[in-house]
């Protein structure tokens, strides 16, 4: 038996944090979800959700930063992605831009009822 060979190019950090998206088709953005981030590195993100998105699928995930600006504002980590694959375990998205923004409780509502 041989030993496990990682081929992931960068390490990863586990990070429990929770998730909404949206899925990306012809230039809008439509149907929503949630899940919950696993880990994270430098180029993906692997997060759990119990809505089943084929690989090649864009998605904007925003993410509840636990760091809030100034102490006080709230901070959105937005990211856009490609779905690279999904499992029964969850999703592992290439990412493709991200940003950090100040968030809005309403925001991610409007962001899951859309």
């Amino acid at each position: 038996m041989s030993p496990f060979v990682e081929r992931r190019q960068h390490k990863r950090y586990s990070i429990n944090l929770n998730v909404q998206f949206q899925i990306r088709k012809e230039g809008k953005f439509i149907q929503g979800g949630e899940g919950k981030i696993h880990d994270v590195s430098r180029r993906g993100i692997f997060f759990e959700s119990n809505a089943a998105v084929p690989p090649g699928t864009v998605l904007r995930l925003v993410v509840d930063w636990p760091v809030r600006f100034q102490g006080k504002t709230s901070v959105d980590w937005v990211v856009d992605g490609v779905v690279l694959r999904s499992t029964a375990s969850g999703m592992a998205l290439n990412i493709m831009r991200q940003r950090f923004e100040r968030g809005s409780p309403n925001k991610r509502k409007k962001l899951i009822a859309s």
